[in-house]
């Protein structure tokens, strides 16, 4: 997947991190609706630790987005 699908996964609803919550496009981008938040850049970093371990097969770990929710 690209960051580009990840964006419009995002904008179109219904996208769920790895650790089960859904980040909807006040989440991921809330002052501007343009520039993603610190959740936001944490889900976008996930979606590029798992290219990189799918591709080379290694097994950086994932942001723990979590430590993210509760600033919303």
């Amino acid at each position: 997947m690209g960051i580009n699908s990840l964006y419009k996964r995002v904008n179109g609803g219904g996208f769920v991190d790895n650790f089960g919550q859904e980040i909807n496009q006040t989440k991921f981008y809330p002052l501007d609706k343009f520039y993603p938040s610190a959740l936001g850049n944490a889900v976008i970093s996930n979606e590029i630790i798992k290219v990189i371990n799918n591709h080379f097969g290694t097994q950086i770990g994932l942001v723990d987005t979590r430590l993210f929710y509760d600033k919303f």
